[in-house]
């Protein structure tokens, strides 16, 4: 995913991603309006190109009073992010390349009064969002306002987002309508912040787009993969994971050809009811398993071959990348 043209979306009015920064910019409008008077501290995580706190702070009766840090990794978003607090004469703001995930880069800007942690839930896992929730509490101070993103596609985690902030002393204070098409979260914290050590990693940032493939394996359905590999769903994201984007022409003839070696083979095969014959490459996936798991001598000759079992034959030959767990699909145009 390329980070900087993905922003590109934002200057479409009716696109799905304008609607949300105009929500976003809103949430962050009304959290000023109600903060105490004297100074504040407003952090952003994985801030981008800075525009949904820049563009309202040029323009705020509190941007005077706001010290802000953005943390942004892709060094072409935040040079766009410091052009913009430069032309706006934003002196207060900061704007740092950075991993954001990494505590060490929020020290002397916590407890913060305003937690932006927009655009990060729909790129990394389960487990990494409710860990980010649980350094919510040491990132805020008494009173704070975190505002939140993440798709509503499903899986939808949205709720379950909403439980982990209200399970560690935050108080939902508004939250966006489902037939919104994005979810966008308002929590205030109202128990005491806990101390930031540095040198911790709140998430590790995976991508939408790797997300994505990691749920679908490339158009191969979870439960039939694991069931043809002889294994729980729970392995097969563990483990494998997710075939390489473009070898799905590849490994169906591996299938097929561990099975068949020969095509006239394939092709005499009775098509199953309902189904349409497919040619040899393709003739693996239109059988079921208690197919390919009978006895050898039940299948007829085939070529030998050192592996016990054909699909891991092709298991074995394909190349995975490996994720510990999936976080669940966005928009098409992916989630930030």
């Amino acid at each position: 995913m390329d980070w900087q043209t993905w922003h590109d979306e934002y200057d479409l009015p009716d696109s799905l991603l304008a609607r949300r920064l105009r929500v976003v910019q809103e949430r962050i409008r009304l959290a000023l309006d109600a903060c105490p008077a004297g100074p504040l501290k407003l952090i952003s995580l994985c801030s981008g190109q800075g525009r949904d706190v820049l563009d309202v702070l040029v323009d705020h009766p509190r941007r005077d009073d706001v010290r802000a840090r953005l943390i942004e990794l892709d060094p072409r978003n935040t040079a766009i992010a410091q052009s913009a607090v430069t032309s706006a004469g934003l002196d207060q703001v900061e704007v740092v390349t950075a991993d954001a995930a990494l505590t060490d880069h929020y020290q002397g800007m916590v407890p913060a009064d305003i937690v932006l942690a927009c655009g990060i839930f729909g790129n990394i896992t389960e487990a990494d969002i409710e860990r980010t929730v649980d350094f919510c509490s040491r990132l805020c101070t008494t009173g704070a306002t975190v505002i939140w993103t993440r798709h509503r596609a499903a899986p939808d985690r949205v709720p379950l987002i909403c439980t982990w902030f209200e399970e560690r002393g935050f108080d939902r204070q508004w939250l966006s309508d489902p037939e919104a098409g994005f979810g966008v979260g308002v929590h205030r914290f109202t128990g005491r912040p806990q101390p930031l050590a540095p040198g911790e990693r709140m998430f590790t940032f995976i991508g939408y787009d790797v997300l994505k493939g990691a749920v679908h394996n490339e158009g191969v359905p979870a439960t039939e993969v694991a069931k043809r590999a002889g294994h729980s769903v729970e392995v097969l994201h563990r483990v494998y994971a997710k075939c390489m984007e473009g070898q799905q022409e590849r490994m169906n003839g591996k299938i097929s050809n561990a099975l068949f070696p020969h095509p006239q083979r394939a092709l005499a095969r009775p098509a199953l009811p309902g189904r349409t014959r497919l040619r040899p490459a393709h003739a693996m996936l239109a059988l079921p398993p208690a197919h390919y798991r009978q006895p050898q001598q039940n299948r007829g000759p085939r070529q030998s071959c050192a592996c016990s079992h054909p699909f891991r034959t092709w298991l074995s030959d394909v190349k995975f990348a490996e994720i510990t767990s999936v976080s669940g699909s966005g928009s098409l145009r992916g989630e930030r």
